[in-house]
């Protein structure tokens, strides 16, 4: 009686902290919606795809579980924790930037692995949606959740403070929502250096011609080093956004 106690008790945690991590999420992509609301790029059928996404939000918060034990085994099984105590200690002034710059540039790195042909299931769950706005830029597979959840490794390593590795989760999500918010916004300048919605956009583009550009989440500096950036400004046709294949549910979202 005691044991099933202990495991109502687990499960109920476990399904508390599901809930916290979509409220977080939700909450943090609200402000976005009145600028959405007047500043759109393309009409979103919003009552339509809203349930929906919200569900494939909820299915990939409790997927990060099953993404985070995985990850789990496969550090203790490297010994990863040992390698990272041989890492140089890294003043503050210079650690920040580092793990800013570095962070994001291992996700660049990332996003181009995952849309090999050796990995593209893991992501390809990702650009299933043919509507682009602030919350359907949640769904992540299992095993692509476990595979990026190596890169937030170099705060270890750097010895980032506790406040700033939440910080930096924070600064994810909102990136996260910003750039796939429909928002026509175009600012050159800030292109220059920064991703924005326009950028990732001709990413999710279901033009062969597309796919494979705009990898870059934070800064698109990286795009224009390695000659993957695409420019927005030349796209001849309006967007179009999905995949051309059919996948089944339980698969896609496990990234198999």
């Amino acid at each position: 009686m005691v044991r099933r106690l202990q495991e109502v008790k687990a499960g109920a945690t476990v399904v508390s902290g599901t809930l916290r991590s979509l409220l977080f999420l939700l909450l943090v992509g609200c402000p976005f919606i009145p600028f959405e609301w007047r500043f759109g790029a393309r009409r979103v059928a919003y009552l339509k795809v809203v349930p929906r996404d919200l569900g494939a939000c909820l299915v990939a918060v409790f997927l990060s579980l099953g993404a985070a034990f995985l990850l789990k085994l496969v550090l203790a099984e490297l010994d990863v924790g040992a390698w990272l105590a041989r890492v140089p200690e890294v003043p503050t002034w210079a650690g920040i930037p580092l793990a800013i710059l570095g962070t994001d540039f291992a996700l660049y790195w990332m996003h181009r692995l995952v849309h090999t042909s050796a990995l593209w299931r893991l992501h390809r769950w990702h650009h299933v949606p043919r509507h682009m706005y602030w919350l359907m830029g949640m769904r992540t597979s299992m095993l692509q959740q476990a595979l990026y959840g190596l890169i937030p490794l170099l705060l270890v390593a750097l010895r980032m403070s506790a406040g700033f590795v939440a910080a930096y989760g924070l600064l994810g999500t909102v990136v996260n929502h910003w750039m796939h918010a429909n928002l026509r916004f175009r600012w050159r300048g800030l292109e220059a250096v920064l991703v924005t919605p326009r950028i990732h956009h001709v990413h999710h583009s279901i033009d062969p011609r597309h796919r494979n550009r705009n990898f870059g989440s934070l800064f698109c500096i990286w795009d224009r080093m390695f000659g993957t950036f695409f420019d927005p400004d030349d796209v001849q046709e309006p967007l179009a956004f999905g995949i051309p294949e059919v996948v089944a549910g339980p698969r896609i979202v496990v990234g198999l």
